[in-house]
């Protein structure tokens, strides 16, 4: 409710196979489409922000992970990566994997910050990570 503070509005994804994307947020994640052009689309999980939009216009993920300082964490390699919360982690797995979505790292149960988690990329290769927090 402080006006003085920014909050997150959307993240912006310019992607080289907008299909795929369109898919891979919609199906695999579960994101409603609120509207889409030629060469758009957006998606939300409800009324409220925040949002997804993607646009054409962006490349597969450049970045190679074995290039890294951390090539032994296919996670910690990248530089960002996007955080979706769910009650239950090993329920997303399940349906990731009938979708063929590409897995980082199956999930891991990490006692030193309180969490469960997976990470996952989209079609694009924008990892994302799936957390549970206990």
């Amino acid at each position: 409710d402080d006006l003085a503070r920014p909050f997150i509005g959307h993240v912006a994804l310019k992607c080289a196979d907008l299909p795929a994307m369109k898919r891979f947020y919609g199906q695999a994640l579960g994101f409603h489409l609120s509207a889409e052009g030629a060469d758009y689309a957006i998606f939300s999980q409800s009324d409220d922000h925040p949002q997804i939009i993607l646009t054409t216009g962006g490349t597969p993920d450049p970045f190679e992970p074995s290039q890294s300082k951390w090539a032994n964490d296919p996670v910690r390699a990248y530089p960002v990566f996007l955080s979706m919360m769910t009650p239950d982690v090993q329920a997303v797995s399940e349906h990731l994997a009938e979708h063929n979505v590409r897995i980082l790292r199956g999930i891991v149960s990490h006692d030193d910050w309180g969490g469960t988690d997976m990470h996952i990329t989209d079609p694009d290769g924008n990892p994302i990570q799936i957390v549970h927090y206990h």
